[in-house]
């Protein structure tokens, strides 16, 4: 009996600390379940703030202006993964970033060579994309299908930039790169593809170059934390203290080495005529002066003679040109024949046909058949005989006649 009693006690006190238990679980889960909103809220302003602290590079503000598909600045053709960001200069001083772009636009009707770049950094810091990204420009010669190309403008022949124009390309190559995910290494100049120099202010100054590529990896990073201001930008790039503060910086700049060129140009030639001249006049005594005489010219050169031109050539002059024809100037016109006035009867000559002899049969001669009266052929009065004037009329045609006569005029004349 008593065993049994234990076994029941020991149930009961089981069964009780299960009901515990229970409840204890229960309610631990509400209370759970009431924290929970309040630990995914506390989350969720964390991971807010998190984010509000991370900064991505902002792509400057850029005026696109996209030139027209053509075969000289613009072809269209699509690239392969960007690997570069090529930095160039234009190498025109003073001319403006739309100046350029207006020119790589003419190329297309100018068709005089291939030439053109993604965008172009102005003078004030003003951006302009003429190619998208992902098309080839005519900049960087092999690297054209695989780069990104970016053309700087300048003052002046040294290349070197305005301080808003070095500040708008920093951005422009750090959103660039962070967008394509390229390293330091991979922001280079057109002088590393070819060799040319370009840009020359940083092919004639390796140590800004890497300034350079340091202050864009530095923007890139800060941004990172935070959003950088101009102002601030200005105090932590390095690069900023080789480029000109403004224009008027540039304008004395440029004047001090016209100035300084001027100086040594001018030094240069006192330094000439008072070393060569001047001094050397000092020192000499006018009246004690002779001339070197000492020269002699070398006359042993003798010019050879030798030669003897070939006349051993003679013309043939033994063509003789012909002369044995002579022209006929044997038929001389008839000019003593006078015509008979005496007739005053008014009546036509019986034997005439009623013309000038019916047909001018002289040639070159050109006497009138009608009116030869002093020849072979008789007068007007018809006492001539036909034969006499056959034999007249074939005299007659000795020459060029060109007319023909018939034998019943002969008939008729006789």
């Amino acid at each position: 009996m008593k065993a049994r009693k234990w076994i029941r006690r020991v149930l009961w006190l089981l069964l009780v600390l299960m009901v515990i238990a229970g409840a204890g679980v229960t309610v631990s889960m509400n209370l759970a379940e009431k924290d929970l909103p309040e630990k995914e809220a506390q989350t969720e302003e964390k991971e807010s703030e998190t984010e509000k602290k991370t900064y991505r590079v902002e792509k400057p503000e850029v005026s696109e202006q996209l030139l027209t598909v053509n075969e000289y600045s613009r072809p269209g053709e699509k690239t392969d993964p960007i690997k570069y960001v090529v930095i160039h200069y234009l190498g025109n001083p003073k001319t403006t970033a739309q100046e350029n772009h207006d020119y790589f636009e003419s190329l297309k009707d100018l068709q005089n060579c291939y030439m053109s770049a993604n965008y172009i950094v102005g003078l004030e810091g003003e951006i302009i994309q003429c190619v998208p990204d992902n098309e080839v420009a005519y900049a960087s010669n092999q690297e054209n299908h695989e780069s990104i190309s970016i053309e700087n403008c300048h003052l002046d022949s040294t290349g070197k930039f305005l301080k808003d124009t070095y500040i708008s390309l920093v951005k422009l190559t750090a959103y660039l790169t962070e967008t394509y995910n390229l390293d330091r290494d991979q922001i280079i100049r057109h002088h590393d593809v070819t060799g040319k120099d370009c840009p020359i202010y940083y092919t004639e100054h390796e140590d800004y170059w890497e300034d350079f590529r340091d202050d864009v990896m530095t923007y890139r990073d800060l941004c990172k934390k935070q959003k950088v201001t101009d102002e601030e930008l200005e105090k932590l790039l390095k690069g900023i203290a080789h480029t000109y503060q403004d224009r008027d910086e540039a304008k004395e700049e440029e004047k001090e080495s016209e100035e300084k060129e001027s100086e040594e140009v001018r030094n240069g030639r006192d330094e000439y005529y008072e070393e060569d001249f001047v001094s050397k006049l000092d020192q000499t005594d006018s009246t004690d002066y002779m001339p070197d005489t000492s020269y002699t010219p070398d006359t042993s050169y003798t010019p050879d003679t030798s030669y003897t031109p070939d006349t051993s050539y003679t013309p043939d002059t033994s063509y003789t040109p012909d002369t044995s024809v002579t022209p006929d100037t044997s038929v001389t016109p008839d000019t003593s024949i006078t015509p008979d006035t005496s007739d005053t009867s008014g009546g036509q000559d019986s034997t005439s046909s009623g013309d000038d002899g019916s047909a001018d049969i002289s040639g070159d001669a050109g006497s009138d058949v009608s009116t030869d009266t002093g020849g072979d052929m008789g007068s007007d009065t018809g006492t001539g005989t036909a034969e006499d004037a056959a034999s007249d009329i074939s005299a007659d045609m000795s020459g060029n006649a060109e007319d023909t006569i018939k034998v019943e005029d002969v008939e008729t004349l006789g």
